[in-house]
C-alpha cells in the first residue's frame, strides 16, 4: 500500500503561489528565512502536550543533499498525537512546517491542520489552517455549531489581522473534500509576517477551547463509529492524492519518506 506522504500537494501549491505572486504583487519583497512557526505552534498548544512520544532518533531528524526534515509527536488525555513536522526541499528551495492534532479514539472534535509553506523562488508565503470535521455538518448541525461555528469567528479575525496583507485562494487538488466550509488557505504577504504569532494564536486558542468541552462518545454508538471511519477516510484520501510523494522520495529516497510518513501519519 502507499504510504501516506506529505498533506500538502507540492506540484500544486508551486502553481498556486506563482498565480499569487501575479495577484499580489509581492515582486522585490522577502521572505524572512527565521520564521519559527513550529516553535509558535508548541507554545500555542502546549497543553494539549503532555507526554512526548518516542520515535527512532533517525527519522525525527534527517538530513540530505536534497533536503531536511525534523517530526516530534506529543499525547495527551484527549489527544492521540499532536505532530510537528517540517520539510526542507533544496532543490525547490520549498520549507513546509505542519502541525496536525489527531482526538484520542472516542473522541469526535476536529483535526487541527496548519501549514506553513514558504517558497523562497516565488518569494510567496502560503498558510492553510482549518478544523478537519470528524461527523457530517448537514446530518449533525449541533456538532457545526460546537466546533466550527468557532472557526469562522477565527478566521474572520485572522483576516482582520492580516489585512491587504492577505489573499484567500481556492484550492484546487482533491484533498480539499476533507476542509470544513470556514477553511483558510491564503498566501501572506511576507512583511506581515510578523503578525504570525497572533495568527496562530485565533486558531490554537479557539481548538483547545472546542477540545476542553469534548466529551468521549458512549462505546459502540453511531457517532463514535462514524467518527473513526471518518478519521479513516480522511487519511486515505490524503494518501491517494498527494503527487508530492515523488519529491520526497528524490530528496530522501523511498524507503526513508515511506518510514517519515507511517510515523507522522
Amino acid at each position: 500500500m502507499k504510504k501516506i506522504k506529505m498533506l500538502i500537494d507540492r506540484s500544486m501549491v508551486a502553481r498556486i503561489v506563482f498565480i499569487s505572486f501575479i495577484i499580489m504583487g509581492f515582486s522585490g519583497c522577502y521572505i524572512p528565512q527565521e520564521i519559527d512557526f513550529i516553535g509558535t505552534m508548541k507554545e500555542q498548544l502546549a497543553v494539549l502536550m503532555d507526554e512526548q512520544v518516542a520515535i527512532d532518533p533517525s527519522l525525527s531528524s534527517i538530513e540530505t543533499d536534497g533536503g531536511e526534515v525534523y517530526t516530534e509527536i506529543y499525547q495527551a488525555e484527549k489527544i492521540k498525537r499532536v505532530v510537528f513536522n517540517s520539510i526542507h526541499i533544496i532543490e525547490r528551495g520549498v520549507y513546509e512546517e505542519s502541525v496536525f492534532v489527531y482526538p484520542a479514539d472516542g473522541y469526535d472534535f476536529p483535526v487541527l491542520w496548519i501549514t506553513l509553506n514558504r517558497d523562497t523562488k516565488y518569494n510567496m508565503i502560503l498558510l492553510i489552517a482549518d478544523f478537519i470535521p470528524l461527523q457530517d455538518i448537514l446530518m449533525k448541525p449541533d456538532y457545526a455549531e460546537k466546533y466550527l461555528e468557532p472557526l469562522k469567528e477565527a478566521r474572520t479575525n485572522v483576516l482582520d489581522i492580516l489585512g491587504g496583507a492577505a489573499t484567500s485562494l481556492e484550492t484546487p487538488f482533491k484533498t480539499a473534500y476533507s476542509f470544513s466550509p470556514n477553511k483558510t488557505v491564503i498566501v501572506i504577504a511576507p512583511y506581515a509576517m510578523g503578525n504570525l504569532s497572533d495568527v496562530l494564536n485565533e486558531y490554537c486558542e479557539t481548538y483547545i477551547a472546542g477540545v476542553d468541552v469534548a466529551e468521549m462518545l458512549e462505546e459502540g454508538s453511531a457517532d463514535r463509529e462514524y467518527a473513526a471511519e471518518r478519521m479513516d477516510a480522511f487519511l486515505a484520501l490524503l494518501k491517494a492524492n498527494d503527487p508530492g510523494y515523488d519529491v520526497m522520495i528524490d530528496a530522501f529516497g523511498q524507503e526513508t519518506t515511506d518510514a517519515v510518513f507511517d510515523i507522522v501519519f
